[in-house]
């Protein structure tokens, strides 16, 4: 039963404020993140090394530096491993809130749910003010082009998404598409 800390560099507060408080803990081990909050190769270390019943000290949920549904995987891993988790800023400790982890998903899906309303609600929205939702269709002569290349002159449709700056989605659904409207 290991005890990993894991601190990232300057966020949420300083790192020496973060060893300070992880380090009470007594950790065998600790993870030093130092790059961007976009990265997180020390926590990946961190869940690689992670066994039934360790630890893992943070500072607070912070340091993992992602929202809740990016951090859903790590705690459902941890759950799974019984890992003990403790978040010193956040007053978590896993093994005295036993409600944390289940709690915890309620609250991404929550907030999963209710973001993925609000983004239909808004394209909904856009739509009834008339504004364009999506990319924009190609212009007439481009989807020309395209049909000519393809069903005159044999190109390959990668040639062709090349050539006319189109992507390999765009001449698909244009060369099939003429070819519906033909045979109807």
């Amino acid at each position: 039963m290991a005890i990993y800390g894991y601190v990232r560099k300057g966020f949420p507060n300083n790192e020496t404020e973060q060893l300070t408080s992880v380090m009470t803990y007594s950790c065998d081990e600790l993870f030093f993140e130092s790059s961007s909050l976009l990265e997180a190769t020390e926590l990946a270390e961190l869940i690689s090394r992670l066994k039934e019943h360790d630890s893992v000290v943070v500072a607070s949920l912070k340091v993992f530096g992602m929202n809740l549904q990016h951090l859903r995987p790590i705690l459902t891993q941890f759950q799974q491993l019984k890992v003990r988790l403790v978040s010193i800023i956040d007053h978590v400790d896993t093994e005295i809130d036993t409600f944390f982890y289940p709690l915890f998903d309620v609250f991404s899906e929550v907030d999963f749910d209710c973001k993925s309303e609000r983004i239909k609600q808004q394209i909904v929205h856009a739509r009834e003010i008339g504004k364009n939702v999506g990319r924009p269709t190609l212009d007439d002569p481009t989807i020309e082009q395209i049909y000519s290349l393809y069903h005159e002159y044999k190109w390959s449709m990668r040639r062709i998404a090349t050539e006319c700056n189109v992507s390999l989605g765009s001449v698909f659904k244009y060369t099939q598409e003429k070819q519906a409207k033909v045979v109807s």
